[in-house]
């Protein structure tokens, strides 16, 4: 039977990066809901609360900003625990499924934001949009990075002693936040990037990544839920009058 002692490094970070899954699916089911944590009957995500937030006296009236948001986490939280199950996981995967699935996520919720003209990118609680929005356009719109030769995905808490790689560029989220910030940084403007024969994108800790958006999404929620001209813009805008009662005959009714 193979010890722990006995894995290769490759082997051991295959584990690691599955614990990094299950930790980040943890997250959201455990700092993510509200309800009763002793009945698991009424406990929901904070995104579905938005149900409750907009109902008005008509109950044949539905919004569609929970539902929206709530799909797009469980796409986030499905594809981790898919990942957590894979012998074939590596940390480049897990960062490019994290990073789009958590973009997509962050876009529809800024989409919602500039509905009620919320200003996400001077509020201190939304940092970690603007974070991933960087590493999202760095994917996207590398830039110079594509001319480099087999660069290597790590986490920043993984091993990596700066000394031990002379002729390595190391990029990490500082670079990336500063290069790739929005679409004119990461279109109009080049990285330099040296002759390095190696170049390691080291990435920030997951799960405190994670958690920052987590505590992003719940301030969204707390904002709306708190401001009545949100609340009334989100429900006019949003809100389908008699979607319970709407004829069921499409193609959609019987997806």
């Amino acid at each position: 039977m193979q010890t722990r002692t006995s894995l290769t490094l490759e082997e051991f970070l295959r584990d690691r990066n599955k614990e990094r899954c299950r930790n980040v699916v943890d997250q959201f089911y455990k700092d993510f809901t509200r309800g009763n944590p002793y009945n698991l009957d009424l406990i929901e995500s904070y995104f579905c609360t938005f149900h409750s937030i907009f109902r008005t006296q008509s109950t044949d009236n539905h919004n569609c900003i929970g539902c929206n948001l709530q799909r797009n986490t469980d796409t986030l939280t499905q594809s981790i625990q898919i990942l957590s199950e894979s012998n074939e996981i590596n940390s480049e995967i897990l960062i490019k499924t994290y990073i789009w699935h958590m973009h997509v996520l962050i876009e529809n919720i800024i989409y919602y934001m500039r509905e009620i003209s919320l200003n996400w990118f001077i509020i201190e609680e939304f940092d970690s949009f603007g974070r991933i929005k960087a590493w999202a356009n760095f994917f996207k719109h590398p830039k110079a990075f594509a001319k480099s030769h087999h660069p290597v995905f790590i986490f920043e808490n993984d091993f990596v002693r700066e000394w031990e790689y002379e002729n390595t560029l190391l990029i990490r989220e500082n670079f990336i936040k500063e290069n790739y910030k929005n679409k004119t940084t990461s279109e109009n403007f080049e990285p330099s990037f040296t002759d390095c024969s190696d170049y390691i994108v080291i990435f920030p800790d997951i799960e405190e990544i994670n958690q920052a958006c987590i505590n992003s999404f719940r301030h969204f929620v707390n904002l709306v839920e708190g401001n009545t001209t949100y609340l009334e813009t989100l429900r006019d805008k949003f809100s389908f009058a008699g979607y319970r009662n709407r004829p069921r005959d499409s193609w959609a009714a019987q997806q």
